[in-house]
């Protein structure tokens, strides 16, 4: 195969040690549920992922059972697990707004 950047063809594979290391580097300063871009871009450099894939550990979208027990309380009570959300909020359709 040809070597190149195009990370279409290639899997990463992440483990939960990774995962909760992604995690506990989430920017405490954001200010949005989203984080930093450039952050996220740095560190999706650093593991050879995408930015997405970071945003989604942090957002407590993807690897919840490896980063749950970094969680605040606040965030264990807000989270929405994947499977109780309607099929339009799981497609991103819908946004939760706080009440």
């Amino acid at each position: 195969g040809s070597e190149g950047s195009d990370r279409s063809n290639q899997t990463i594979a992440l483990d939960c040690a990774t995962a909760a290391d992604i995690y506990r580097q989430r920017p405490s300063d954001a200010g949005t549920k989203y984080g930093s871009m450039a952050c996220a871009s740095n560190l999706a450099s650093l593991y050879d992922v995408s930015p997405k894939t970071i945003r989604d550990i942090w957002n407590r979208k993807s690897w919840v059972k490896a980063t749950k027990p970094l969680w605040t309380e606040e965030e264990k009570k807000d989270h929405v697990p994947r499977s109780h959300r309607s099929r339009e909020e799981r497609r991103g359709k819908l946004r939760r707004v706080a009440a």
